[in-house]
């Protein structure tokens, strides 16, 4: 697929066309060069939605202009700025029959909790299982720490090299699956968190399948 865009890529020029293409940061560890060089090609990288960007995406695909403060902040924390996130969650919403109206407002039926998509679990362990079981078992370390860690603590939970744990910490990084505190809370010692509270909760719950080395309960702590 890749040589076929390159080949369109070159060959189309002065053709009225206009192709989108869309991609996670692992296609250039496979094609580094990918659309280098070429003149009728950009490549835009695409940041996170803001709080206020995502609440208005929640609000058209509920079309409710005003919804109460625990559904949205909700879905905000869980989608982190990621539009497909907040889209999966609010289809759940409405699939499972959790929203209720109260007047001319939406709530969350009684004793309801905004739930886990199948469907994002699934797309987030598939990328995770793309990880070395090195980089893997180092990412459950840090979902066990909590939603923000330091690169000692990893190093000291699975008794690794610190400066290993820092280039790997940056190539996860490059991953969009943690990023890195520009400035840390525990001198002397970098600090991550997770890119979306979602890769730290599937992080975590491979951590406790029954076939991993080590299995601890309860709900991720932090």
């Amino acid at each position: 697929m890749l040589a076929f865009l390159e080949h369109l890529a070159d060959w189309s020029e002065g053709v009225a066309m206009l192709l989108v293409t869309t991609a996670r940061p692992e296609l250039y560890e496979r094609a580094p060069a990918w659309a280098g060089g070429k003149r009728n090609s950009t490549t835009i990288n695409l940041s996170p939605l803001s709080d206020n960007e995502t609440a208005r995406l929640i609000s058209a695909l509920l079309g409710q202009a005003v919804l109460p403060a625990e559904v949205q902040s909700s879905i905000l924390e869980r989608a982190g700025g990621n539009p497909l996130y907040a889209e999966e969650f609010v289809r759940l919403l409405k699939d499972r029959d959790l929203l209720v109206r109260k007047g001319r407002i939406l709530a969350l039926a009684e004793g309801a909790e905004v739930p886990f998509p199948e469907g994002i679990h699934a797309l987030i362990a598939a990328r995770l299982d793309t990880l070395s079981p090195e980089r893997k078992a180092m990412l459950q370390d840090a979902a066990v720490i909590g939603k923000l860690f330091w690169a000692g603590a990893v190093a000291a939970l699975g008794s690794l090299d610190p400066r290993a744990v820092t280039d790997s910490l940056h190539e996860l990084s490059r991953k969009e699956l943690v990023r890195p505190a520009r400035v840390s809370s525990m001198e002397g010692d970098a600090e991550y968190s997770f890119w979306h509270i979602l890769v730290r909760d599937v992080a975590y719950a491979r951590f406790r399948e029954p076939n991993a080395e080590t299995s601890t309960a309860g709900p991720p702590p932090g």
